[in-house]
């Protein structure tokens, strides 16, 4: 199935430097664009704690018990970064999905280059 042209959205996905830090499935989710980069920045500052910290140091930062060591960074007006390595990453652009007859995303494009989907592909 052909892709449907590409649609203005925020992109969350990680990022990493070397292969010891890579990710097995890099997008995490897209949004609305009209989402505030204050609000893409406490989603993408919970999702790193959740998939980084343990239990007991999301615990300690949600209840003001301690400083949250990463928290997000908003760079320019549609992008965030959170984190070391790997880190997250959320940019409004111009995405576009390929889907292929059985309804299964085959490719992503943003701002005009291909992304892996996951496992590196």
């Amino acid at each position: 199935m052909p892709a449907r042209g590409p649609r203005r959205a925020w992109l969350v996905r990680w990022n990493w430097s070397g292969p010891h830090a890579a990710v097995k499935n890099p997008v995490i989710a897209i949004f609305n664009p009209r989402l505030s980069p204050r609000t893409m920045s406490d989603y993408v500052e919970r999702v790193y704690a959740a998939h980084c910290y343990t239990l007991g140091e999301q615990l300690a930062i949600a209840t003001g018990k301690r400083p949250n060591p990463y928290s997000a960074k908003i760079e320019k007006l549609a992008s965030v970064h959170c984190g070391h390595n790997p880190w997250i990453e959320a940019r409004v652009m111009d995405v576009e999905i390929e889907i292929d007859s059985h309804g299964n995303d085959i490719r992503l494009t943003a701002d005009g280059r291909e992304l892996p989907l996951k496992d590196g592909k």
